[in-house]
């Protein structure tokens, strides 16, 4: 008996040993997988805060302060986990921003305590430079261009390690790298607050109303015979009723096309624009029509139109998408309708 139980307790003590030696592996083991557990839930986290704050921002094109709305709706999406302090905005060229975060108020606050009301550069909308599935050499915009494509934001954050787990995590911090897109195909202008949405950079084309029905429907969008006074083309070089109105000829058009954002007179509907009087056939106005061709662009629409010659005006009352389809019958102008962006009353 003596010797069963001396054997016994030799197992025992061999077990205890053996228990011993196993268990820091185990806890390093059950540490490691709830760490690996909190780093993807913070990577959950990120995705989803990332994701709701690039749809937002699809929503806010034309809007000056578009950014720091994107920033604010990132900072309310992200998970109680999540530090704000370890939070960085990556922009496309690398520039990084932050940290942010909100006060009692509301109000977008960087780490010394102060409001942020702008960036040092633009940081989420991008227009697409028609590459396909190549987003590195897209171009930043301002959210107030309207040739912004989709929405783009990209965050780093530093997630805290608890308890390094062996050569798999070996450092006080792992960075996580979350970015999402969001294609800009619809504007929703009645979800900004008042006299706010502002677009300009338009094609300088009057287009009616009535021919902004069906998507993928091709209509002319000028021609002689089609629109009002027989002109079509907006004068915007000079504020409507100013009591001056200098008629801007070919030349100008001609820049007009080829940069809108060089306009002097910005199109704000509603609002009256003058008519172009006269016959705006020259090969400049050609030229920079022919480059825009199987594109996208933006296009004002009327109502109504009123008066003549030198005081013809269109009475604008919004945007219209069109892709430009051909110029071979000019002054005829054929497009394909894709959408309306802003229509008011």
């Amino acid at each position: 008996m003596s010797d069963i139980k001396y054997r016994s307790n030799k197992k025992k003590g061999q077990s205890m040993v053996e228990f011993a030696l196993v268990l820091p592996i185990l806890l390093l083991f059950f540490v490691g997988i709830m760490q690996i557990g909190f780093i993807i839930n913070d990577y959950i986290a990120l995705n989803r805060a990332v994701a709701e704050a690039c749809r937002f921002g699809s929503t806010l094109v034309g809007y000056s302060s578009a950014e720091v709305l994107i920033v604010g709706k990132l900072i309310d999406s992200l998970g109680e986990n999540i530090k704000k302090p370890n939070l960085r905005i990556v922009a496309l060229n690398n520039q990084k921003f932050g940290p942010y975060s909100k006060s009692s108020s509301g109000d977008i606050i960087d780490g010394s305590g102060q409001s942020v009301t702008a960036f040092a550069a633009p940081l989420f909308f991008k227009y697409d430079n028609d590459s396909q599935n190549d987003f590195s050499d897209d171009s930043l915009v301002l959210p107030t261009r309207f040739n912004c494509s989709y929405v783009s934001v990209r965050v780093e954050y530093d997630h805290e390690v608890v308890i390094p787990f062996a050569d798999l995590i070996n450092s006080a911090t792992i960075l996580l790298n979350v970015s999402s897109t969001w294609p800009v195909s619809a504007y929703y202008p009645n979800l900004m607050p008042a006299g706010q949405f502002r677009l300009s950079g338009s094609l300088p084309i009057a287009v009616n109303q009535n021919a902004c029905v069906l998507t993928g429907n091709p209509v002319t969008i000028k021609g002689d015979w089609l629109l009002a006074g027989g002109f079509g083309w907006l004068d915007l070089s000079v504020l409507y009723d100013s009591g001056d109105n200098p008629n801007a000829g070919p030349n100008e058009l001609a820049a007009w096309i080829s940069d809108p954002y060089s306009a002097p007179i910005q199109i704000l509907p509603p609002q009256n624009i003058y008519s172009m009087t006269g016959q705006k056939n020259a090969s400049s106005v050609r030229d920079a029509l022919a480059s825009l061709l199987g594109k996208n662009v933006m296009i004002p629409i009327y109502d109504i139109s009123g008066s003549q010659g030198n005081n013809g005006y269109y009475h604008i009352v919004g945007f219209a998408v069109f892709k430009l389809n051909s110029i071979q019958n000019y002054p005829d102008l054929t497009a394909t309708y894709v959408k309306t962006i802003m229509k008011v009353n």
